[in-house]
């Protein structure tokens, strides 16, 4: 029998960083900063650092194939030469993923942030406030697409001495992870080995390395999530996922149904309106066809909301009086309850609607791991996506929910997914086996999941996490504290709790209504103001030498939480919505 292998190295600890977005370069920064023992890599599948930031004009034609189970799937397809299609007929064209290695991003030129760059900008590393307009990380509060790319490429080249890059492989993508050594015995996530298996996208070559930890940093923003709708094949006409909107023109002439209510919903429900905060070629004319009464545009914008008795969670409502004119174009209506033989769409409450030639789905986004062996062991065992257990009805996921497990990661939004089990893609609405804090894999502490929690603000948050995790790995702190689960997420003071003994426990998962526990721990949702609660806790936790008042790690300041309170009325005050 072959003996263990033992810690790749001693003294050096290895880190496979799996995704060079926000969240893996801070991952970096912090190991660098907290021990200089780590070996950090970051694999990226991009050409460089900014994740979904970074822009692709033509993501593809949208083409919405069901899978043996019945369930909706949005694949982006491309030519052959990699230009965007035209039409819904997939034929022999090539996904966006498969031509490229990688999703394309839910991103839209001039997609203006929907928190303020001060809330969003890592520890004393601030966005520049003044300076010409094409300057990297000039801006206003509430930046746009292309300057958080830059404020991300500088974050890579000024937060540590000699940047980011010479830790990171580009054009890289990972597609296995699997531990093939677990010493018992240690401690502070020491003692097993990770073999990480790829390939280059330039020259396809393969590689396999181990390591002694691993950091899953890929986002929440790559798999776009339909929900099941009964019927929905039935549809005539044109579907898309929000993932795929780059203008509001291409909808000209056209009755739109756009079907969630945070970002991304409101986002593309506001423009197709007429309200832009962008230009783009077209857009002053399009601004003023709009006005006219019909708007001359010929677009008519349905907006499906997930809870149709209340206002949307981030913009205006259509029907209050004192909304705006151009808010005041869009007709709210209730979920789908299916779409008829004729492909007309019945909604909740008995409306029908016979004259939707195309939905925009802005329903978020599924997790996805698809690196993660999960027929081996530990994951064989704890699952962190939760395995398929029984195939759910068209009927049933209707009603369920439409919105998103996320909208959109980056834009700090709200939403629960629809019922679903991980599939062959690796995908999940939710995620298991998760420690108290969402971050640290519960059956082995080598392996972490940031950004995980929904309605977080994602730079500090996840920068947070991961200064916790190098010092943990470290050996610089010991466990995070346990947590009173009963508690839901949602409430400051589950940050703050201890967990109840373990009888007590026992008994709380023994309580059950209608066949659920009482608190869903299915899913992190946090907001403000618990989303201050988690990082302020945490930081307490750090050992003193990191977390120096001098240096910003001791507390979330008061501004920052004042600003996360008032964000909305900040925003409007600003973008007009």
């Amino acid at each position: 029998m072959t003996p263990p292998l033992e810690p790749v190295s001693k003294g050096l600890r290895r880190v496979a960083i799996i995704g060079g977005g926000s969240a893996g370069m801070s991952m970096v920064q912090q190991l660098h900063q907290v021990d200089p023992k780590f070996r950090p890599t970051i694999f990226e599948r991009r050409s460089g650092f900014g994740g979904i930031w970074r822009y692709d004009p033509e993501p593809g034609d949208c083409e919405i194939v069901f899978d043996s189970r019945g369930k909706p799937r949005p694949v982006f397809r491309l030519r052959g030469d990699g230009d965007a299609s035209v039409g819904k007929e997939g034929g022999t064209k090539s996904s966006f993923q498969e031509v490229r290695g990688y999703p394309p991003s839910p991103m839209y030129e001039g997609l203006r942030t929907n928190i303020p760059k001060s809330l969003m900008a890592f520890n004393k590393f601030a966005f520049a406030s003044t300076g010409p307009v094409d300057d990297r990380v000039s801006c206003s509060s509430f930046p746009n697409r292309s300057q958080v790319e830059g404020y991300l490429r500088t974050f890579g080249e000024d937060s540590i001495e000699e940047g980011l890059s010479r830790f990171a492989r580009f054009d890289t993508v990972v597609t296995r992870v699997e531990r093939v050594s677990n010493v018992p015995g240690y401690d502070h996530g020491s003692g097993s080995v990770w073999s990480v298996q790829g390939r280059s996208l330039k020259d396809g070559k393969t590689f396999e390395e181990r390591f002694d930890h691993v950091v899953c940093a890929g986002g929440r923003c790559n798999v776009p999530f339909v929900p099941c709708i009964p019927g929905l094949e039935n549809f005539k006409g044109e579907m898309m996922h929000s993932a795929g909107y780059r203008h509001p023109e291409r909808f000209r002439g056209k009755t739109v149904l756009v079907v969630g209510n945070s970002s991304s919903g409101c986002d593309v429900a506001r423009e197709l309106s007429g309200y832009l905060v962008r230009e783009f070629q077209g857009s002053e004319e399009w601004v003023r066809d709009s006005k006219t009464q019909p708007p001359s545009t010929g677009v008519k914008v349905y907006h499906s909301y997930e809870d149709f008795e209340s206002p949307p969670p981030l913009d205006y409502d259509p029907r209050d009086e004192t909304s705006p004119d151009w808010c005041k174009r869009i007709k709210v209506v209730p979920k789908i309850s299916r779409v008829e033989e004729d492909g007309s769409i019945l909604l909740q409450g008995g409306q029908v609607l016979n004259d939707v030639d195309s939905i925009v789905w802005g329903t978020g986004y599924l997790y996805d791991l698809p690196y993660l062996d999960h027929s081996k062991e530990p994951f064989r065992s704890y699952p962190i996506l939760p395995r398929k257990m029984r195939k759910p009805s068209r009927e049933k996921a209707a009603g369920e929910t439409q919105a998103a497990v996320a909208d959109d990661a980056t834009r700090s939004d709200s939403g629960e997914g629809a019922e679903h089990d991980e599939d062959e893609e690796g995908t999940a609405s939710h995620l298991t086996n998760l420690d108290d804090w969402w971050l640290f894999y519960s059956a082995d502490p080598s392996l972490i999941v940031l950004g995980a929690p929904l309605r977080i603000v994602p730079f500090p948050f996840t920068q947070i996490q991961s200064r916790f995790a190098a010092a943990f790995w470290s050996g610089k702190v010991g466990e995070l504290g346990k947590l009173d689960r009963r508690i839901p997420t949602n409430r400051a003071e589950r940050w703050r709790s201890k967990r109840i003994s373990e009888e007590e426990e026992e008994e709380e998962e023994d309580r059950k209504v209608d066949g659920k526990a009482l608190v869903d721990e299915a899913r992190c949702d946090l907001g403000h103001p618990s989303d201050t609660a988690y990082m302020e806790s945490m930081l307490e936790q750090l050992p003193e030498e990191l977390r120096r008042r001098d240096e910003g790690w001791d507390r979330v300041s008061e501004w920052w939480n004042e600003m996360r309170k008032n964000n909305k009325m900040l925003r409007r005050d600003e973008l007009g919505y």
